[in-house]
């Protein structure tokens, strides 16, 4: 759906900007300036709750009680989406982690 593509858009936007070194840590809050202001905890709660529902759907058939059917590449996504939300997840927690450390300078 045009929903989850535009996240998993915006999830590889927000990870690719983590995968820079150490060194450019600096460069890199710059660098996401452009994104717009989205808090990494809405995104992941959002893009679990879309994965819930498509495999909800995918099991469930949808409202209409029609058996529903993801196609390919819905499917082909999901494992996609759930290393991204992982590795949000896993930047999300180092950023917090740094926040900390640099509030007790």
């Amino acid at each position: 759906t045009k929903e989850s593509t535009s996240l998993l858009d915006e999830l590889a936007l927000i990870n690719n900007g983590s995968d820079k070194g150490n060194q450019q840590e600096k460069e890199r809050s710059v660098d996401l300036n452009f994104l717009p202001s989205v808090d990494p905890e809405t995104v992941l709660q959002t893009g679990h709750e879309l994965l819930s529902e498509l495999q909800q759907r995918r099991f469930n058939g949808s409202d209409g009680g029609v058996s529903w059917s993801p196609m390919d590449d819905e499917l082909l996504a999901q494992p996609q989406v759930m290393k991204l939300l992982d590795s949000l997840r896993e930047q999300y927690t180092r950023y917090q982690e740094v926040c900390r450390e640099a509030e007790k300078c």
